[in-house]
């Protein structure tokens, strides 16, 4: 016969390797752009964004990035959704997020409104990750800043 506190002691370490694999929801911001404020600015090609922070818990004997961004586009002149992951890592008050594979990399600035996505050098965007199927937000004059407002998390996922 076995020991109920080895059912128990399997239960507790089934538990605790799916909590190690889980992910920190931290927080949500959007910005949908109306057609008045494409208009003004013809240089931008994102027509909306979202961004999700969170943090991944490591698991036993790792490191993980100090925060995540998942940065959700649709772009001009296409029908796709775009996303894209960066590892980010605080300095100097923002957090720089580079995206794998050398897909580039953007600067994040919270504020009592939102948050500001900064694009200095440009970003990739993907349909599946690192893959073929992917297009770009390019560093460009209508590109170069996005302000986003806080929004439920819900709206990210």
């Amino acid at each position: 016969m076995r020991k109920p506190w080895f059912f128990t002691t399997l239960i507790v370490l089934m538990f605790n390797t799916a909590v190690f694999a889980a992910e920190q929801q931290l927080s949500c911001y959007v910005n949908n752009y109306d057609k008045q404020h494409l208009a003004k600015h013809k240089g931008q090609t994102v027509t909306s964004m979202k961004i999700r922070l969170y943090k991944i818990i490591p698991e036993p004997d790792t490191t993980a990035a100090p925060m995540n961004a998942e940065v959700t586009v649709k772009l001009r002149n296409s029908k796709k959704t775009w996303s894209e992951d960066g590892s980010c890592t605080e300095n100097a008050g923002e957090w720089k997020c580079a995206i794998d594979c050398d897909g580039g990399s953007f600067r994040l600035s919270e504020n009592e409104n939102g948050i500001t996505l900064f694009n200095d050098n440009g970003f990739r965007v993907s349909q599946d990750g690192c893959g073929e199927d992917n297009d770009s937000v390019q560093a460009q004059p209508g590109n170069r800043m996005f302000r986003l407002s806080k929004a439920k998390l819900s709206l990210c996922q």
